[in-house]
């Protein structure tokens, strides 16, 4: 009796549980990484996974777990060397996603560094399955991208550095980022406005900019009147010491106009390395 109940007890435990430690694990059990949800407020919610090594810095928008906020989405620099790398902090528009924003500019500031854009919050005119983001204000955005830079910082130790970082904008985020450049003296050596708050840029306001250490402005328009508003907003930078870049975004309507890649690169170019004429010429 002895012997049989022990085989009784040994044969109970090779039965496993579902969900149990013990034993192989199936695929109905823990879903592969690309299948968990992408609603950020369900991500937010559950264990972080284990930040990947520095060494492998993502070369596609990946989302940040960012304290207090809603993760941002970030891309890696596109050359592995050369560490620590400035930051492209890019605002999307209203009615918008981080994630857009960083697939562009993931390509466009790539050479340059990590691209970091911030989430904001649910924009009210928009259903939650339609996942739109909008911003709460200037003071809500500044402390945002703080602590996303320094949810950049700790997940990449020694490979972000804070010097020479630009502020990009989409539409509303290119009318926030005049302001918030002024509110963080020093902060920000760059500005890229697209499709939006280049009607900032009076010679007041350009004045305050260089004063602040705004040392380049660049400017990607579509819509006629702003094109000739960045024209003219040029002349005023110039005439004030501050780098001017326009890029030509004719046609593309209220968007990037699909050669934004070559053109806004050139473009960003020619904004933090000035001798840069294009691609491998140099004045």
């Amino acid at each position: 009796m002895k012997l049989v109940f022990l085989i009784l007890l040994v044969g109970c435990g090779s039965e496993k549980a579902p969900g149990s430690p013990i034993g192989a694990v199936t695929p109905e059990i823990i879903k592969p990484m690309e299948q968990a949800s992408s609603d950020p407020e369900k991500a937010e919610s559950q264990p972080d996974a284990a930040p990947p090594p520095v060494e492998t810095s993502p070369a596609g928008p990946v989302p940040l777990k960012v304290a207090g906020f809603r993760p941002a989405s970030h891309v890696g620099p596109s050359d592995d060397s050369g560490w620590p790398k400035p930051v492209v902090v890019v605002l999307h528009g209203n009615f918008d996603r981080p994630e857009w924003e960083c697939d562009v500019w993931g390509e466009v500031a790539g050479f340059y560094g990590w691209t970091l854009c911030p989430r904001g919050v649910r924009t009210p005119w928009a259903s939650r399955a339609e996942d739109r983001w909008t911003y709460n204000g200037s003071g809500a955005v500044r402390r945002e991208i703080e602590a996303s830079l320094q949810a950049l910082e700790e997940r990449y130790p020694g490979r972000v550095s804070r010097e020479r970082m630009v502020l990009a904008g989409f539409s509303l985020g290119g009318i926030l980022a005049p302001d918030l450049a002024l509110a963080d003296p020093g902060k920000y050596e760059f500005l890229f406005l697209v499709e939006g708050g280049v009607k900032k840029l009076d010679k007041k306001k350009i004045k305050s900019l260089s004063r602040v250490g705004v040392k380049g402005v660049g400017m990607a328009m579509s819509a006629p009147g702003r094109r000739n508003l960045a024209r003219d907003a040029t002349r005023r930078l110039e005439a004030r010491g501050i780098r001017a870049v326009f890029v030509d975004m004719k046609g593309a309507g209220h968007s990037y106009r699909s050669d934004f890649a070559v053109t806004g690169m050139s473009g960003l170019k020619r904004l933090v390395e000035p001798r840069v004429v294009d691609a491998g010429q140099i004045e």
